[in-house]
């Protein structure tokens, strides 16, 4: 869990290893969820740097991924690393 501009935020894994996201409305009065492109194996990590909120986790083909939100949008990251358990 993390507070990112003013929410709370948690990311899962969904039972296909899709990333879900889940924050609670900044007006505080429910939860919203959104899938989020890519899949994780593993427990993602989250972190806020500067403007953005990012996800990072092992892809499925066990390389390290970054995915974050910033000005409105969700991008990907592929570093080219691996990641073991």
């Amino acid at each position: 869990m993390i507070e990112y501009h003013g929410a709370m935020h948690i990311v899962a894994r969904g039972n296909d290893n899709s990333i879900i996201w889940h924050w609670w409305g900044t007006n505080g009065d429910t939860w919203n969820r959104e899938k989020l492109p890519g899949a994780f194996i593993g427990i993602p990590d989250l972190a806020v740097y500067g403007n953005q909120f990012q996800v990072s986790g092992r892809g499925i083909d066990g390389m390290l991924y970054t995915v974050w939100y910033e000005n409105g949008r969700w991008s990907t990251s592929y570093h080219g690393i691996p990641v073991g358990d």
